[in-house]
């Protein structure tokens, strides 16, 4: 009664079909996503708080307690104004960040966010290095 007819299992098929997509969904954005490109250089000789560039390159340097544009201090509060108004000024639209060792992370990652949302073109993030 049953020669000849072949009955696949369309059940297992399917959950290996579904597991790959989603499979594939859950790596998508993590293949596809691309950050903000960022230059990080290290010196051991530091960056001067007060340096100012022919072209307008701003120096942004972050403390503990503290942010500086070009060796002057700034609250964190007005540094989207006070970088946007620099920026208009600066031919390059390059920033240079500059934490200090102690300094957290997410500091960083909110003075980048503020400094790409002023208008910088290009951010380098330069390491003072301990020594």
């Amino acid at each position: 009664m049953f020669e000849g007819k072949v009955n696949p299992n369309i059940l297992s098929l399917t959950d290996t079909a579904l597991t790959l997509i989603v499979a594939f969904l859950i790596t998508l954005p993590a293949v596809v996503w691309r950050g903000m490109d960022v230059n990080a250089e290290k010196t051991s000789a530091g960056i001067n708080k007060t340096v100012e560039t022919d072209d307008g390159v701003l120096i942004v340097s972050i403390s503990r307690r503290a942010v500086y544009i070009n060796g002057s201090i700034t609250a964190v509060s007005r540094l989207k104004k006070r970088l946007t108004a620099e920026l208009a000024k600066s031919k390059s639209g390059e920033i240079i960040i500059v934490p200090d060792g102690d300094v957290m992370l997410d500091r960083v990652v909110k003075i980048f966010d503020i400094a790409k949302i002023a208008g910088a073109k290009k951010l380098t993030l330069i390491d003072k290095g301990t020594g």
